[in-house]
């Protein structure tokens, strides 16, 4: 495999090395060089054996895969499969060589074996629903003007990017001889930084090494550039050692461009001798960049993260999740100018072969569903790093496609037509019009499957990319907001499709019930109220206050018609179960009053037996327990109420409490949701492991569903209430149900 793959690739081959307990001498020798990256010498050792093992075999496949021999990988790949103990990886690397040498019906057989041993790989499953459509793939659509630059030569050129008005990449252009440093891998000079200014032609011209002091005696390269120049990251093996397994890692460096030179390189907090992160992509701002890595927690073998820079500091690596990776290599990210587009190569995702590149669209906080973009961009073999204007309508990308000059080629391409139609919208509040962020807008087919779903900014934007006529349906979705729909005809010769979505303001619905004693008309507090669903797809228990009541609020839409019981329970009371159905045709507050009944002598004992202390629960004070902003641990002052609590009811040992959990409105709902069942488990762990029978105390967090002052921040999140305001609601409360 060429020096570009091997970059991220030292400790994820291509096949698995299996340790073999007694092997000869012939086949250490040939590991060692195979481990070496001197694959030729290696294939030389073990074409020498003569019963090849399972081992031999599959390093057999992977060397001559290395070094491009894809006729006789696919040859020995077949031996493997024709071997005892075979895994279902070898089934599916055997389909990727088949690929590669563009033997599509036999590699999806293949692919349909490796489904039936690994139906869960998500590879395996892309196979799956694809069936048959790499036709469509291969398809010339006229979209694409490529050219094989002339500045190539037979070394290595890959990885273009953008600086000022040049391109820098990486190349191993350079002297091959005897006392010139070489690379086992495929015995060329080592990559360095080269740069060239691009004519009307987008020829690279006047090529010369990007800047000496930069380039080092191992591997360096790519790099990327945030917009002005001034500020890049870099790629870059480890000089200081060598993982445990002996291999020189991949790690990333920035540098500023100041007093007319570049700063000493300073390197990535998230660089390890043990995994590499390498092939940056920056934002024009320079504040966010995409990179690949096979650190550990990731989908597969290489994965791509993003990490957003505060001053001078990058934070902590976010994996971009599975819509994206997959247990194979996904690898060069390319971010577009206005960060809508990510780009990237993949060989996990449904492809022609080798790597192929890939498009998906970007969200707030989601991609959409990555798209193979196709014949004469990509073909049976690598394609990956490619780049693009801010205008969209011509870049670079590299392939080691057998037309090229050498190995890795750089090639220049211009859109004769753009890659997909712009489907766009803004998200607005139908009654004022303005702009909603935080909407999550889906976009749906003719059989309403979901394409892909994005989530609005600030300026409620959102946008698709379609490259095909069909009619799309378009949904958005926001707490508090009643859906928004739309429709999209896209067979029109417009540049571009608008569809906004308008949502309305869901209207206000609350529960309001009351329970009185039924002799005296007295407010009954601590009344459990159990509210089921009359479909069981909802359980919510609540509480009476002390003015005999509670409120809930309803998250119906109008008109809809409401069905649930709820079973009234109080100490000395009969209980009640009642059914309620009805309609909601208004908005506002549904009244509900109910009364309980005394228990009688004639039913069931509520004296308890002598020996039994007992406790009037409405002459006990249990106070609240409060906790700091976005924190569910207890405070010092909470520990002195929660041990009154361990002592009460080690004292009443038939005492049951129930308790539930709050936060301030400062938040999304759902996560305060999160925060207020922290809280109700934090505090019911602190009381259950200082009691008898942990059983007696149970609880659970409501979210900001029940603020005890007018702090709601609902929709913005925002509110001009005091922080000792907020703090009155960020508690847990405790009712004593039963004694």
């Amino acid at each position: 495999m060429r020096t570009k793959n091997i970059l991220l690739t030292t400790i994820l081959m291509f096949f698995t090395i299996v340790l073999v307990a007694q092997v000869s001498q012939k086949e250490r020798k040939a590991d060692k060089f195979f481990k070496n990256f001197s694959y030729t010498k290696a294939i030389d050792r073990y074409l020498q054996i003569n019963q090849k093992s399972l081992h031999v075999k599959q390093n057999l496949a992977e060397a001559y895969y290395h070094l491009s021999d894809f006729t006789k990988s696919e040859k020995w790949s077949k031996e493997v499969m024709n071997t005892t103990g075979f895994t279902p990886e070898d089934v599916r690397r055997y389909s990727y060589i088949l690929r590669i040498n563009q033997k599509y019906p036999e590699s999806e057989n293949m692919m349909n074996k490796f489904y039936a041993l690994s139906s869960s790989d998500s590879r395996a499953i892309q196979a799956k629903n694809k069936t048959n459509t790499y036709p469509n793939i291969q398809r010339d659509r006229n979209q694409f003007h490529i050219k094989n630059l002339r500045m190539n030569n037979p070394a290595e050129e890959f990885g273009p990017s953008f600086y000022k008005d040049q391109v820098v990449f990486a190349s191993s252009r350079g002297p091959k001889s005897p006392i010139g440093r070489q690379w086992n891998g495929n015995n060329y000079p080592f990559l360095n930084f080269f740069r060239g200014t691009e004519d009307e032609n987008m020829e690279l011209n006047n090529i010369q090494q990007f800047f000496k002091k930069k380039n080092r005696k191992w591997h360096e390269g790519p790099v990327s550039f945030n917009e002005e120049g001034t500020y890049m990251v870099f790629t870059r093996n480890n000089y200081e050692g060598t993982s445990s397994d002996k291999t020189r890692k991949l790690m990333m460096f920035s540098s500023e461009f100041k007093e007319d030179k570049w700063t000493k390189g300073v390197a990535m907090p998230f660089n390890s001798p043990e995994y590499s992160v390498g092939h940056a992509s920056l934002s024009p701002d320079g504040k966010t960049m995409f990179f690949a890595s096979d650190m550990p927690g990731g989908f597969g073998g290489i994965d791509i993260y993003k990490s957003v820079r505060t001053g001078d500091t990058w934070g902590e690596p976010i994996n971009l999740g599975s819509k994206i990776n997959t247990e194979g290599r996904e690898a060069f990210p390319f971010i577009d100018y206005k960060g809508k587009m990510l780009i990237f190569a993949s060989d996990g995702h449904y492809g022609l072969g080798g790597y192929d590149l890939f498009l998906a669209s970007v969200g707030s906080s989601s991609y959409g569903t990555p798209r193979n973009i196709g014949f004469p961009i990509n073909g049976s073999h690598d394609d990956f790093a490619m780049i693009i204007d801010k205008d969209f309508t011509k870049g670079y990308f590299s392939s080691n496609r057998p037309d090229g000059h050498g190995d890795d080629d750089i090639y220049s391409f211009k859109m004769l037509k753009p890659f997909c139609k712009p489907l766009k919208g803004t998200a607005k509040d139908k009654n004022t019009m303005l702009a909603l962020n935080g909407v999550s807008v889906s976009l749906f087919d003719k059989d309403g499957n979901v394409l892909e779903t994005v989530e609005t900014l600030e300026d409620g934007a959102y946008e698709f990319c379609i490259d095909d006529k069909e009619t799309y349906a378009l949904k958005g979705t926001k707490d508090e907001y009643s859906e928004g729909n739309n429709s999209a005809n896209m067979n029109t010769d417009a540049d571009e499709v608008i569809a906004d979505l308008l949502l309305a303001q869901a209207p206000d619905f609350s529960l309001y019930v009351v329970v009185t004693d039924r002799q005296t008309g007295a407010l009954l507090n601590n009344v459990k109220s159990t509210m089921t669903a009359c479909d069981g797809s909802f359980q919510e228990v609540y509480y009476t206050s002390a003015n005999g009541d509670f409120t809930e609020a309803l998250n119906n839409k109008l008109n809809d018609n409401v069905c649930f019981t709820i079973l009234y329970e109080k100490a000395g009371y009969e209980s009640l179960e009642k059914r309620y159905s009805f309609i909601l045709d208004h908005p506002g507050q549904y009244n509900l009053a109910e009364q309980l009944v005394r228990k009688t002598t004639g039913g069931i004992d509520v004296v308890p037996p002598r020996d039994q202390p007992r406790v009037d629960p409405d002459e006990i004070v249990i106070n609240p327990i409060y906790f700091n902003l976005d924190r569910c641990n207890i405070r010092p002052d909470a520990k002195v109420e929660l041990d009154k609590i361990v002592s009460l009811m080690t004292q009443y040992p038939n005492l049951t409490i129930e308790l539930s959990s709050h936060t301030d409105c400062r938040a999304r709902k759902k996560y305060n949701q999160v925060l207020s069942d922290c809280r109700a488990k934090t505090t019911l762990k602190y009381i259950q492991s200082r009691i008898s029978n942990p059983s007696r105390i149970s609880g659970q967090g409501y979210g900001e569903t029940r603020l005890t002052n007018g702090c709601a921040c609902e929709p913005t999140n925002d509110s001009n209430c005091s922080d000792a305001e907020h703090q009155l609601n960020r508690r847990t409360e405790f009712i004593i149900i039963s004694q």
